[in-house]
């Protein structure tokens, strides 16, 4: 049986690679938490979560229609995929639109909370609250 060699040089680069990647998976996964708890605080600005779960289903819901991955790099990290994020957005930034028997709430593509939303949360479908003259 023989044993493949690899040089120290080559074990150094892959434990390198290894690393950014996980690093980078790690600083995505705290942004997403950061990003989750600063939302629920607009939401409820005098509530306090007892626990992560108990935050996941205030902020993200209770949805067991179908399974939703979250991309690789934080699955490796035991991150699971959100079907659901709300964000809070100022009505300044918001208009109402009216389709058929339903009305939506639509923001610019460039508002900053929605961007950053789409960004930290690829698998998720983002749904928008509105403060009322500046309060939830």
């Amino acid at each position: 049986m023989s044993l493949k060699r690899f040089s120290l040089r080559a074990l150094l680069i892959a434990v390198t690679a290894i690393c950014v990647v996980l690093g980078y998976g790690a600083n995505w996964k705290w942004q997403r938490e950061q990003f989750h708890k600063e939302q629920l605080h607009k939401l409820f600005p005098n509530y306090e979560p007892v626990d992560r779960t108990e935050m996941d289903l205030m902020f993200f819901g209770a949805s067991n229609d179908e399974v939703c991955y979250a991309p690789l790099v934080l699955r490796l990290l035991g991150e699971e995929g959100r079907r659901n994020a709300h964000i809070v957005i100022p009505s300044s930034d918001t208009r109402l639109v009216a389709s058929g028997e339903y009305s939506q709430l639509v923001t610019s593509n460039n508002q900053p909370d929605y961007l950053r939303a789409k960004r930290l949360f690829p698998e998720a479908r983002i749904l928008m609250e509105t403060d009322i003259d500046g309060k939830m």
